[in-house]
């Protein structure tokens, strides 16, 4: 897997995963008039402006498919979306950690406008709710989205590709994981998240999750 910055070139990509993304999940959510909303606010004009000034980025999977994308804007996170049939395989996790690192480079906070199918894999990743929002379409439905911040740069330790690390908290028990459970560490993503692997005592893996590097402790080098 690789993350690249979208050329012009791109562009088709970029718009074919935005539009994709919203027009399946979206309507699980919200009413047609939020939809159209969001696409319209997602727009080409939008959409070319961002490439053209170095915004947006693409993940290629190592199949070589283009499985997402997103667009960091200063210390903002904006339009990170992974097609559908690509999503839970973690390219959305690997995605929101590029993100989170370039931001790092030059600001302390990263901040986003969350809609409501991914609030709950944010405050898994340290997000926090800091204000909410409801915009009144044109035909009288309205958008509601919560707006999120997340400090960066937290003090960390230096996790290395097959250490075995431990749970500090409870705060991905969602996903079966637990304080003292053991695993071990598969890929680093950069300094502020890893994939661990978490297996019972007769080899069988129970979890494969992206964690931040501030929920673990290091018990083998």
């Amino acid at each position: 897997m690789k993350i690249i910055p979208a050329q012009i070139a791109d562009f088709d990509n970029v718009r074919r995963i935005t539009q994709e993304t919203i027009r399946t999940v979206y309507p699980r959510y919200y009413p047609q008039g939020a939809v159209d909303y969001f696409l319209a606010h997602h727009s080409d004009a939008a959409i070319e402006r961002d490439i053209n000034e170095n915004r947006v980025y693409l993940c290629i999977s190592d199949a070589d498919e283009v499985t997402g994308t997103v667009t960091v804007s200063g210390n903002e996170i904006g339009r990170l979306f992974v097609l559908p049939q690509f999503q839970g395989k973690g390219y959305g996790g690997k995605l929101l950690s590029f993100a989170e690192l370039e931001i790092a480079r030059n600001y302390e906070f990263a901040v986003l406008d969350v809609s409501f199918p991914a609030k709950a894999i944010y405050l898994k990743r340290g997000y926090q709710a800091v204000g909410w929002h409801a915009v009144e379409t044109e035909c009288g439905d309205y958008l509601c989205f919560d707006e999120m911040k997340k400090q960066l740069k937290p003090e960390h330790i230096a996790v290395k590709i097959y250490q075995v690390v431990r749970m500090k908290n409870n705060r991905y028990e969602s996903d079966g994981i637990y304080t003292g459970d053991i695993g071990t560490v598969l890929e680093v993503y950069d300094d502020i998240a890893c994939e661990v692997e978490f297996s019972r005592p007769n080899g069988k893996t129970y979890a494969l999750q992206a964690i931040r590097i501030e929920d673990l402790e290091i018990i083998s080098k």
